[in-house]
């Protein structure tokens, strides 16, 4: 049997609903999905998961999104995994933090799939054109 590489997304949200939903998105699309509820797991998770992209939501208990953020870009294990912030937060002071902080796409919700594969498929081409 063939065995396909599969890429790895990890959805940190803190929102049952929302991280269902994202979920089934990302299994549709063909990924591989892991969950954090919140962002010391997603800390957690994502250095022993090391996935390839992570979808990150700003409004979280036990630390927010944008802290994160910042640990896993100053841990040399993490630092290159791509960020995608998916939040509420809609003001443009939060996207230009976001994307100071390093995030390679910043969605606001309620976002539409076909915006979230377009910023998905971006970041992964990105990736593909470096290799």
């Amino acid at each position: 049997m063939e065995t396909v590489n599969r890429k790895k997304i990890l959805v940190i949200e803190d929102d049952e609903d929302t991280l269902l939903i994202l979920q089934g998105i990302m299994e549709t699309m063909g990924y591989n999905v892991s969950l954090a509820s919140h962002g010391l797991k997603g800390i957690e998770m994502a250095n022993q998961l090391l996935p390839d992209l992570i979808l990150l939501d700003i409004m979280l208990p036990t630390m927010s999104g944008w802290e994160v953020c910042r640990r896993l870009k100053r841990d040399p294990k993490t630092r290159k995994i791509p960020i995608i912030f998916l939040t509420a937060l809609d003001q443009t002071e939060d996207r230009v933090l976001g994307i100071s902080l390093s995030a390679h796409s910043y969605i606001t919700k309620p976002f539409h799939r076909e915006e979230l594969k377009k910023a998905i498929d971006e970041v992964f081409s990105r990736e593909k054109s470096r290799e």
